[in-house]
């Protein structure tokens, strides 16, 4: 169970926290009237205080609907595990405003108009399964990470302020990385100050046009923060000036940059190169929603999560999927130590035995069909390149390099 205040919205750890169903059960003489493997006296602790789901029958009739749905990408056989997880073992535990009426009705969650909105607490619950064995078989995962976001409603009890009286739940959950952002937004938005500023975060700057701004900055803070990042935006009024004055003052971890302004961004993207190793990530769309999307989907990688919910170095098979090599020989590792994950270079691995560090070369980065393999020794920064080898494992004499690559800060790697 998350602890109040620890990174509540975190993806990275939400997905570190995976839990595997089938999991152990309570037994049944101690488990609660809902069922689902969740313990007697089911609680969730906040910064507020403790709150417990109802135990009388007549309070559990909305869970027990809910909870008899069928969840998607899973078996019959496992949805009960699933929900037992979400609600009675979540990683993400935040209490969260109760939203007005009609947005309980989108969520098809249905309160009595008799119940005063005094009476009404809201939860954030969140959490990842993978469902049984993960190993590839002939090639294919024969299961996949699925995690799941809900709202969960309780009627404070008259007789406890701990107690609940009656609860309604409303899930949703999916496979996708940038769909995960995107189900933990909102309760995020509507999560106490504390529980969003929960957590250390790197920072990132976004350069954006004034209409994608107004529509979806709040969304697009909210959606960085999950992915690990506190973001500023700026819009092309400010490029030349307080943009290029915040970079130079502090670099910024991530410069993301949409698509439609960078010739009105040339001279921030210019001071952000001169002061960070790093590139200026393109944000290649220009309605609000797709630069909302785009965003999404360049940060969860760069927070450690694979599309697909893995963390980077869980399975080498997942995580090398999508990338052509030059070749498929494997790593010249022979005795095998660390392993992280870079956005450009993806898979980097440690040999304990050479005390180097080792990375296919990607073809769309060697173009010579000789280099094989990239080297790194380490530094107290990072790894520093080494050389390039082939096939062979052997370094190539005479091989002129270029200025990308040739230092690896650690806090560019992901170590899964």
């Amino acid at each position: 169970m998350s602890r109040p205040g620890l990174e509540e919205f975190s993806l990275l750890r939400l997905c570190r926290e995976a839990r595997e169903i089938p999991g152990p059960r309570t037994s049944t003489a101690k488990q609660h009237p809902l069922g689902l493997g969740i313990k007697l006296k089911q609680e969730y602790k906040l910064p507020q205080g403790v709150v417990r789901l109802p135990k009388d029958t007549a309070g559990l009739v909305n869970l027990r609907d809910a909870a008899a749905e069928e969840v998607p990408f899973l078996g019959p056989e496992l949805r009960e595990y699933a929900w037992g997880e979400l609600l009675g073992r979540p990683s993400l535990i935040a209490e969260i405003a109760t939203p007005a009426p009609e947005q309980l009705l989108a969520d098809e969650i249905v309160v009595p108009a008799s119940i005063a909105p005094e009476r009404l607490r809201e939860l954030a619950l969140g959490v990842v399964v993978k469902p049984g064995d993960l190993t590839l078989a002939n090639g294919t995962l024969s299961a996949v990470p699925l995690a799941g976001v809900a709202r969960l409603l309780l009627e404070k009890s008259e007789y406890s302020a701990a107690a609940s009286s009656n609860a309604w739940v409303s899930a949703k959950w999916t496979t996708s990385a940038v769909e995960f952002v995107a189900l933990l937004e909102q309760p995020f938005r509507d999560a106490t100050p504390a529980a969003q500023r929960s957590g250390k975060r790197n920072s990132a700057t976004a350069l954006l046009d004034y209409e994608v701004a107004t529509a979806v900055g709040s969304r697009l803070t909210a959606a960085a923060a999950i992915c690990g990042y506190d973001l500023t935006h700026f819009e092309p009024l400010d490029f030349h000036d307080a943009a290029v004055s915040a970079m130079r003052s502090r670099a910024p971890s991530v410069l993301l940059v949409q698509s439609s302004v960078l010739d009105q961004a040339r001279q921030a993207i210019a001071v952000f190169s001169g002061v960070s190793p790093q590139k200026p990530l393109l944000l290649d769309a220009t309605s609000p929603d797709g630069v909302l999307a785009a965003l999404r989907a360049r940060l969860h990688e760069r927070s450690g999560i694979s599309p697909g919910l893995f963390l980077f170095g869980d399975n080498l098979a997942q995580e090398d999927s999508g990338y052509v090599y030059v070749n498929q020989v494997e790593l010249p590792v022979k005795q095998p130590g660390r392993r992280a994950r870079h956005a450009r270079f993806k898979v980097i691995e440690e040999c304990l035995e050479a005390k180097l560090w080792y990375s296919r070369d990607l073809a769309d980065h060697s173009r010579t069909g000789i280099v094989a393999f990239k080297c790194f020794r380490e530094s107290a920064t990072g790894l520093e390149w080494a050389g390039d080898l082939d096939e062979k494992g052997e370094f190539i004499d005479g091989k002129h390099k270029g200025p990308v690559g040739l230092f690896i800060p650690w806090k560019d790697l992901a170590f899964g």
